[in-house]
């Protein structure tokens, strides 16, 4: 397979630009296709070890390093039972390089995640019970940042929409959502989400 064509680039991105459109003529889904003609730009003899042993869905363009270190066997030193998993569609955002000179108009690519309503329980026992939550890595935290977030939208009806389990929020959105209110805290924010989703996902 050959992809011609223009890579065009706006005038202020200094040569760094990095979004183009290429069409692709196949009948197969976008998925079975990058499998099947696409290379992994790293060395061959990498592939695995670029990854998570916990890595299941496909999805996302890049492995949440700060996780690379665990091995099966420091996972089963943990314990289920001390672990709470959720999963991060990292977006091809992640390698784009900073052009504006104003961090804060840096074009970011919107990013998936999924997490169980049993994962949410869990979380908010441990909170409940003044328990430390080890997180690893900023893929990690700012997914339950997020969570918050959502929940707080949530319990204020901001969601914009009767679908609980697919639940959106904005690169500045929080801010206009941290106002003082004693009522919502980190424990009632996770209730917000877990009283909707009941076994759903969000």
């Amino acid at each position: 397979m050959d992809v011609c064509g223009i890579w065009e680039e706006d005038d202020e991105s200094g040569g760094n630009g990095s979004i183009c459109t290429v069409k692709i003529h196949s009948a197969d889904n976008i998925s079975d296709f990058l499998a099947q003609q696409g290379t992994v730009p790293i060395l061959a003899s990498d592939k695995e070890c670029y990854n998570n042993v916990y890595a299941r869905d496909g999805g996302s363009v890049a492995a949440p390093t700060a996780g690379l270190h665990f091995t099966d066997d420091a996972l089963n030193e943990i314990g289920e039972r001390n672990m709470l998993w959720l999963t991060l569609h990292v977006g091809a955002g992640t390698f784009m390089p900073v052009t504006s000179k104003d961090a804060r108009d840096h074009l970011m690519h919107a990013e998936s995640f999924s997490v169980s309503a049993g994962e949410l329980r869990s979380i908010l026992k441990a909170k409940e019970d003044g328990k430390n939550i080890a997180v690893v890595g900023t893929t990690s935290t700012r997914t339950l940042e997020s969570l918050h977030w959502l929940g707080v939208k949530h319990s204020r009806g901001l969601s914009g929409s009767d679908n609980s389990r697919e639940l959106q929020l904005g690169k500045f959105e929080w801010i206009g959502l941290n106002v003082a209110d004693p009522s919502i805290t980190a424990v009632s924010s996770l209730k917000a989400l877990i009283n909707d989703l009941q076994d759903g996902y969000c």
